[in-house]
C-alpha cells in the first residue's frame, strides 16, 4: 500500500496535468520562505517547505508574493502547489484532504524563457527556490523541506534537477551538502 506521501505526490501530478501546457517535468508542494504552517505539513506529508531558518532576504523580497510589473501581485497561500513543465512554471491554490488533491485555481504561469533560478540550502533543513525572470518582470521564492525524510530530500532533488537550465543560466549552483 502507498504511504500518504506517495498518495499525495500522484494525485497532485494527476491533479495539475489537465492545467498545464506541456507534459509534467515535476509537481510539489511550496510555501512562502519562512512559513511555519507547512513544518508539519512536510512533517506528515513528506513534501513541502520549511520554516524558520531560511533565506531572510528571499522573503524580504517577496514577502510572501508572487511579485509581477505592471501587474498586480499575487499572495501566496500557506502552501501551494508548484507545477513544472518544459516551458512554464505554474503556481496553484491547492486544498489537501486524506491523500487527496483538489487544485482551487491557478496563481500564476512563469514562462521558464528568460527565468532564473538560485537554490539555497536554509538552516531549518530546507531548500530556497528563488525564481527571477526580468523578460516578463516575475519574482518569487519558496521553500521545500526535508526534515531528514529521505522522500522528502528526493523530492527536493528532483525539483533541483528540473530546474537545471535555469541554474545554470543564473551562474550558481546548487549546495550538495545534506
Amino acid at each position: 500500500m502507498p504511504s500518504m506521501a506517495e498518495r499525495y505526490q500522484t494525485n497532485l501530478e494527476a491533479a495539475v496535468a489537465p492545467l498545464i501546457d506541456g507534459p509534467l517535468v515535476i509537481a510539489t508542494i511550496g510555501s512562502p520562505v519562512g512559513s511555519m504552517g507547512n513544518l508539519f505539513r512536510a512533517q506528515a506529508f513528506n513534501l513541502g517547505m520549511a520554516a524558520g531558518g531560511g533565506d531572510y532576504r528571499a522573503s524580504g523580497m517577496t514577502s510572501g508574493k508572487i511579485r509581477q510589473n505592471d501587474i498586480k501581485d499575487v499572495r501566496l497561500p500557506t502552501s501551494f502547489a508548484v507545477a513544472v513543465t518544459p516551458t512554464s512554471v505554474y503556481f496553484f491554490k491547492w486544498k489537501p484532504f486524506w491523500g487527496r488533491v483538489k487544485i482551487k485555481k491557478q496563481l500564476v504561469q512563469v514562462p521558464r524563457e528568460g527565468l532564473q533560478v538560485r537554490i539555497a540550502k536554509g538552516k531549518a533543513t530546507a531548500t530556497t527556490f528563488v525564481l527571477v525572470s526580468e523578460t516578463v518582470g516575475v519574482r518569487t521564492a519558496f521553500e521545500m523541506a526535508t526534515l531528514g525524510m529521505a522522500a522528502a530530500k528526493d523530492l527536493v532533488t528532483r525539483v533541483v534537477d528540473a530546474f537545471g537550465p535555469e541554474i545554470a543560466s543564473s551562474g550558481t549552483a546548487p549546495s550538495s551538502d545534506d
